[in-house]
């Protein structure tokens, strides 16, 4: 207890310097370079960070660097998001390297209580109390429900409840391969060879990611069409005698499009609660399966 006590404590205070750390920075005659992303390497003096375009570079952390959010590299983990501020000079080195001037790391674990799909925001339980987090351009799968950890800026607008605005979004998910299909779903297997008893429901959301190759394999589809006209043509004459699909049909057809099957490349959301004691069986809220277009 007193160790939670103390985190929420520190949070407060480094809450609070944000807004001061802000004004400060604003004075400044030189704005700094800003750059963000995901943490791939901690190291003994700075850390490797991932962009969204997949780029790396290697901040170094010394002791003129300022911690907002976190005290040393060691409250760090890879995984993380963390908002760098820099003069904006890199080294040609690989990846290339920068001295970090100022690091922020903020976060908010908790459950989801509730999603405003029309305001693109949701409601979630925090060590602070319910926080409504705003979702921006994240795609980030979020349900009631379903245990996330927010980064953000350090900012939030002090509204009750309280207001941040996400720069990442952590949700439960699970990333194999169908092994076989059950009764109930699937049992999948990830990377790390262990497996998970999959169920799925009436409330399972389907989708597809398209692999790099679909786009490819598509206009090569296209071009054989258009090479083959009169075929083409005759297809369709044949399909407007054929009956018309119901409502349902076309539904049906489209759900089964993007269902899994055996030996499917898939990612699975979940609460992050397991239905078993040994922690290998899951309730899918999403299952997105990769297609190649094979």
């Amino acid at each position: 207890m007193m160790m939670k006590h103390k985190r929420i404590a520190a949070l407060l205070l480094a809450l609070t310097a944000a807004f001061c750390l802000t004004g400060a920075a604003n004075a400044a005659d030189e704005s700094p370079v800003v750059w963000e992303g995901t943490l791939t390497e901690i190291l003994e003096d700075g850390f490797v960070m991932q962009e969204a375009d997949g780029r790396e570079i290697l901040f170094n952390v010394d002791e003129q660097t300022a911690l907002d959010g976190f005290e040393t590299l060691e409250d760090l983990d890879v995984g993380m998001y963390v908002i760098v501020e820099s003069d904006g000079r890199l080294t040609k080195s690989i990846p290339p390297q920068a001295h970090a001037d100022r690091v922020t790391c903020y976060w908010l674990a908790g459950q989801v209580e509730s999603v405003d799909e029309e305001e693109n925001t949701f409601l979630m339980q925090t060590e602070l109390g319910e926080v409504i987090v705003h979702q921006g351009d994240l795609t980030t799968p979020v349900y009631a429900g379903m245990t996330v950890t927010v980064y953000f800026d350090g900012v939030m607008a002090m509204s009750l409840p309280g207001q941040i605005a996400a720069r990442k979004i952590v949700a439960p998910e699970l990333q194999g391969t169908v092994l076989e299909m059950t009764e109930t779903g699937f049992v999948l297997r990830t990377d790390d060879e262990m497996e998970y008893d999959v169920t799925l429901t009436d409330e399972t959301v389907f989708g597809v990611l398209l692999s790099a190759d679909e786009g490819t394999e598509n206009e090569a589809e296209e071009g054989a069409v258009e090479d083959k006209g009169e075929e083409k043509a005759s297809a369709e004459d044949e399909a407007e005698n054929e009956p018309a699909e119901t409502a349902d049909e076309q539904e049906d057809s489209a759900e089964s499009a993007t269902r899994p099957a055996m030996g499917d490349r898939v990612t699975v959301y979940f609460s992050g609660e397991y239905t078993d004691e040994d922690g290998h069986e899951l309730t899918a809220l999403e299952v997105l399966t990769e297609k190649t277009g094979e």
